[in-house]
């Protein structure tokens, strides 16, 4: 499990996504954080987001990286 998480998703789909629906400084949702790979594909590409997670100790990791 990457970052504590079974889910981690392709840093590279993800990047696309972004890249391709969104514009520098936009604000992305992410709405099942999991894993963090949106966030640091939001950071990486000059945008920010907001992420949403359950799991209080997946966020904890996030904030601490």
């Amino acid at each position: 499990m990457l970052y504590g998480h079974p889910t981690v998703k392709p840093q590279a789909i993800i990047e696309d996504l972004v890249l391709n629906s969104s514009e520098e400084r936009d604000v992305i949702l992410d709405p099942l954080s999991c894993s963090g790979t949106t966030g640091a594909a939001t950071v990486r590409y000059n945008r920010s987001f907001i992420e949403i997670e359950k799991e209080k100790s997946i966020l904890i990791f996030h904030k601490t990286g």
